[in-house]
């Protein structure tokens, strides 16, 4: 896991800040392969985490769909990005996802 620190300041309710971090921890965790790397970038305008992992099976636009795995087997509920949203939404923020050149992209739009 790399971090690029920053001295950047975002007012949140703790324990939604604590959930939607740990979310995106564990979501980028649990699909980056072995051998693989995670990125975190946090600027005045935004959050990000990237890691690096084979595509989507499904297309992007249900990522944030809850109970959405990529994996059926997986022991993972498919809530985690589902939370991550409502809790951009609660806080007037907006999340975005890509993928480019194997890495899934995740930014938090302050």
């Amino acid at each position: 896991v790399v971090l690029y620190p920053r001295n950047v300041v975002v007012t949140a309710n703790r324990f939604l800040m604590e959930m939607l971090l740990s979310n995106l921890f564990a979501n980028a965790l649990h699909h980056t392969p072995q051998n693989g790397n995670v990125e975190v970038q946090a600027e005045t305008t935004f959050l990000k985490f990237t890691n690096s992992g084979p595509a989507l099976t499904f297309p992007a636009e249900q990522l944030f769909d809850r109970f959405k795995k990529g994996n059926q087997h997986s022991q993972s509920t498919g809530l985690g990005l589902s939370i991550v949203q409502q809790i951009c939404f609660l806080n007037g923020w907006r999340i975005t996802y890509q993928y480019e050149t194997g890495r899934h992209i995740f930014t938090i739009h302050f």
